[in-house]
C-alpha cells in the first residue's frame, strides 16, 4: 500500500470491531511500514485516517481492501 492511497475496511476484520467502523468504511493511507520482530514474519502495517476525527494507528494492511486504481492514461 502506499501513502495517499484509498483503502476501505473488511468486513469481517476484526479492526472492524474495536474500532467500532461500518463494514467497507473508506479511509485514506497517510503511512505504510514493516514491523519486524524476532521470531515474526514482518507484516505491513499502516495509519489510515477515516474522516477528520478518526485515525487508525498501525494496523495490519490485511484488513483493509484495496480501492481500484483508475488505469494510468
Amino acid at each position: 500500500m502506499e501513502t495517499g492511497q484509498k483503502v476501505f475496511v473488511k468486513p469481517q476484520s476484526a479492526l472492524a470491531r474495536e474500532w467500532a467502523l461500518p463494514a467497507g468504511a473508506e479511509g485514506v493511507v497517510l503511512c505504510a511500514y514493516r514491523l519486524i520482530k524476532a521470531g515474526n514474519s514482518n507484516i505491513e502495517r499502516v495509519d489510515v485516517r477515516f474522516g477528520e476525527h478518526t485515525v487508525v494507528w498501525g494496523a495490519p494492511s490485511i484488513a483493509y481492501d484495496e480501492a481500484a486504481q483508475a488505469p494510468a492514461p
